[in-house]
C-alpha cells in the first residue's frame, strides 16, 4: 500500500497559529496535518508544520497567499462612546483578544472631544506584538484627522499638513466627514489600529457597546513616512 505524498505548506514556532491555519484551510475545503504540534513553542528550535496532500497542496498554497496578502493590510476602526469609561472598557476587551491571537492589535486610542470641539488624545495601547514600546502612530493618524479641514478647526500650515499626511496614508474625505459626523462635540470615542486579522471579528466587539462602527483600510503603516510627510507639508 502507498503511503500518500505529503507537502509542507506552513512552518511556525508557534503551535496555535499552525493549529488557526488548519482550522481555515478546512473551512476551505483542505485537509491537513500538523507535525510537532506538542513541541512547538516550548523549545524555540522545534517548528510546527501543516502539510497537506500533493493533490490540495496547490489550494492550500493559495489559502496561505492570501492570509499573507491580508496580513499587509492594516485597518483604522473608529466608533464613538457616550462616556471616556465605555472606551476603557472595550479596549480591554479588544486586548483579551489580541491575547487570544484572536487578532493583532498595534495601537488604540481613546479619543475625547469636548463641547467646544478640540480634541484630546489618550494612548491607551502601545506595544508591539512581542511587548516593547511602539511609537504612537494611532494617535498621530487620530491627530492629523481632525486637523484636516473636513471636520478640523485648524488653519494655516498644519492644514497642508494633515490633508498631506492622510492624504498620504489612504483616508479620503468621505472616511473623514463620517468620522467628523460620529464623533460630535461632547462626545468620547476609540481608534483602532490593527494588523492580520479579519476586522469582522473586532465589529461585533465594538457594536455591543456603539450604534456605529467606522473602518478603511489603509495605504501603508510606516510610521517614519507618515511623520516625515506630515513634516513636510509644513515647509
Amino acid at each position: 500500500m502507498s503511503i500518500e505524498k505529503r507537502i509542507k505548506i506552513y512552518s511556525t514556532p508557534d503551535a496555535l497559529k499552525a493549529h488557526m491555519l488548519q482550522m481555515v484551510l478546512r473551512d476551505a475545503g483542505v485537509e491537513s496535518e500538523i507535525e510537532n504540534p506538542h513541541q512547538a513553542g516550548f523549545t524555540g528550535a522545534v517548528n510546527a508544520n501543516v502539510t497537506v496532500t500533493e493533490a490540495d497542496a496547490e489550494k492550500a498554497a493559495q489559502v496561505v497567499h492570501e492570509i499573507d496578502e491580508r496580513s499587509k493590510t492594516h485597518t483604522l476602526v473608529v466608533t464613538a462612546f457616550d462616556n471616556e469609561a465605555t472606551a476603557d472598557e472595550v479596549q480591554l476587551s479588544l486586548r483579551k483578544m489580541d491575547e487570544s491571537h484572536l487578532i493583532d492589535l498595534e495601537d488604540s486610542v481613546v479619543i475625547i472631544r469636548g463641547d467646544n470641539g478640540k480634541v484630546a488624545i489618550k494612548q491607551t495601547h502601545n506595544l508591539t506584538h512581542n511587548g516593547a514600546v511602539a511609537g504612537g502612530l494611532c494617535g498621530a493618524i487620530v491627530g492629523a484627522m481632525f486637523m484636516n479641514p473636513v471636520i478640523g478647526f485648524v488653519a494655516g500650515a498644519a492644514v497642508g499638513a494633515a490633508v498631506g499626511a492622510t492624504e498620504d496614508i489612504g483616508i479620503n474625505d468621505d472616511f473623514l466627514k463620517d468620522v467628523g459626523d460620529l464623533l460630535t462635540p461632547g462626545t468620547s470615542g476609540l481608534a483602532v489600529l490593527i494588523r492580520r486579522s479579519d476586522p469582522e471579528l473586532v465589529l461585533p466587539e465594538l457594536e455591543k457597546f456603539a450604534g456605529k462602527v467606522l473602518k478603511t483600510a489603509l495605504v501603508h503603516t510606516d510610521e517614519k513616512r507618515f511623520l516625515t510627510v506630515l513634516a513636510a507639508s509644513t515647509d
